[in-house]
């Protein structure tokens, strides 16, 4: 009996050293599993800033404005035109399994899981997730406390397990003897420094302008919405530097004004007043954009900055008219032709006038121009010159400007405003007329020489040679005239709606018996109807 019992308490014993092994063994399992996802997840953190940076730099009009690269840890530090500052690390040490992430040719996620071997879409349920446009997602990765792959598509609010093609769950796999991951492959500057060249892990290329020293954004301090008071005056600092130009833009009522960078600082002082109090009783809310918008042009490149106000009401009409509570009408056929003037612009040759009428119904830039003289864009001006100018030209065979025949405009009253220098001094140095959609008649020039005219030329001091100068011309849309000189008109007619079917607006050199070639220079042009 004693015997037994030894026995037992021997087999007891020996079961219990057994288990205790055995819990041993699985504690240091699940402490390694542990450990790798901790250090697994140390990496991702570097996986997800790829992935945040590459999302940013797929969307369209992205510039760089500084590019450093760092060898010894093989990361590209990125400073856009925005201001914004993104880091790309070109390899990921030390991270096995890792998915490689990529763009196909329709813009939307791929992924692979297999280092490259084979490719899967990314998928949110049943639909492929967008990578480009203003629609697109960032997909954010993490590994689970097992150890598989999770992902996320709303910031990282919820996770969902990844799944391969084979709709397993993934693991995620930590191993510091495996090779490293890469969301990009190759990284290189164009042989002219002018491009970000990515070559991306699926072989997809992305390239990124490069434009140094160029950049527009408000201050990091300004954040959400700026709520003004009626006529109130503040003042906003904006980062701004590279620019040819600008042009700003405001919602009804609003105006905003932008000071000279400090060349120290680069900072420009953008002046916003708010609608003041309305005199008029009726009233409508200003527009439906609430931005207030700075826009730096530099060659054919654009850096936008915004700005959002809250909205105020702003007068409209008077009295207690049927109506008077409705929002006003936004302005139909505005043009603003300020950011079409850039190095991509080109422009249709037309023959004379009686032999070549723009009466089609697209848009595009032309120009008439004799054997001597050329029309071009100049990238130093940002501007379209119209150059070597001898003697006077017309607007019928020697001009330029913008056909706009796919819009139909108001029989109402427009403003043209655009800058304009010359390289020489006289009178009448240059003109415009705007023309209706027949092409037979100019509209009634109503802000100068006394609503006489359909075309107007301005003149040039000596003190304002080679110096921009702002026109504003107003017109009556509902009065043309089919006369084609400057001279005073008294034969104007009232404009049918097949008249404003389109319209084309004509620049020409206009000096006559000018003592040498010269030229002139336009810019930022924009038809707006007058409320």
């Amino acid at each position: 009996m004693k015997n037994i019992w030894y026995l037992a308490c021997m087999l007891f014993a020996l079961s219990f050293t057994a288990s205790c092994e055995d819990t041993d063994v699985l504690k240091n399992d699940i402490q390694s599993l542990t450990d790798r996802v901790a250090a697994l997840e140390s990496k991702v953190t570097q996986l997800n800033e790829n992935l945040a940076s590459l999302h940013i730099l797929l969307q369209e009009g992205i510039i760089i404005s500084n590019l450093e690269y760092d060898a010894v840890n093989e990361k590209y530090t990125l400073t856009l035109s925005d201001g914004t500052v993104l880091d790309l690390a070109e390899h990921n040490e030390t991270f096995g399994n890792a998915p490689l992430v990529g763009v196909d040719a329709d813009g939307y996620w791929q992924v692979s899981y297999n280092n490259g071997v084979s490719w899967q879409p990314v998928l949110q349920g049943d639909s492929q997730v967008l990578a480009v446009g203003e629609d697109g997602v960032t997909p954010l990765f993490r590994a689970s406390a097992d150890g598989y792959w999770e992902i996320s598509y709303d910031g990282g609010a919820t996770y969902s397990r990844v799944k391969d093609e084979a709709g397993n769950d993934v693991k995620a796999v930590y191993d510091p003897e495996t090779s490293t991951s890469q969301v990009f492959s190759e990284a290189a500057v164009s042989d002219d420094g002018n491009s970000l060249i990515l070559t991306l892990a699926n072989g997809t290329t992305v390239n990124i302008p490069i434009v140094p020293d160029f950049f527009c954004y408000f201050d990091e301090s300004i954040t959400g919405e700026q709520k003004i008071a009626e006529g109130e005056t503040r003042n906003f600092n904006l980062h701004i530097k590279g620019a040819d130009h600008t042009v700003i833009t405001a919602p009804m009522g609003w105006k905003a004004t932008l000071a000279e960078a400090d060349p120290a600082t680069d900072v420009a002082v953008l002046t916003v007043t708010a609608p003041g109090t309305a005199v008029a009783e009726t009233k409508a809310t200003a527009d439906n954009t609430r931005d207030i918008s700075v826009m730096a042009l530099k060659g054919g490149f654009a850096a936008i900055a915004k700005l959002q106000v809250n909205p105020i009401e702003v007068s409209i009409g008077g009295g207690d008219e049927p109506g008077g509570d409705e929002e006003p009408d936004v302005p139909d056929g505005t043009l603003d032709l300020g950011s079409l003037i850039n190095s991509s612009m080109s422009f249709t040759q037309l023959e004379r006038w009686q032999d070549d009428k723009l009466t089609d119904a697209a848009d595009y830039w032309f120009t008439r121009v004799s054997a001597i003289t050329t029309v071009s864009y100049d990238a130093a001006e940002s501007a379209i010159k119209a150059d070597n100018t001898t003697a006077r030209g017309a607007w019928a065979s020697t001009s330029f400007g913008y056909h706009c025949g796919s819009t139909t405009f108001e029989r109402a009253d427009y403003r043209l405003t655009f800058e304009f220098k010359s390289t020489i001094a006289g009178n009448g140095v240059f003109a415009v007329t705007v023309r209706g959609g027949a092409d037979d008649k100019s509209f009634r020039v109503i802000n100068l020489n006394n609503g006489l005219r359909n075309a107007v030329a301005f003149n040039v001091a000596d003190a304002e040679v080679n110096t921009y100068k702002t026109i504003t011309v107003e017109l009556d849309f509902t009065q043309a005239d089919a006369n084609t000189n400057l001279n005073n008109h008294d034969s104007f007619q009232t404009t049918t709606e097949a008249d404003v079917n389109g319209i084309s607006i004509y620049f020409f050199n206009n000096l006559s018996n000018a003592s040498s070639a010269y030229t002139t220079y336009v810019r930022n042009i924009k038809l707006e109807k007058i409320q």
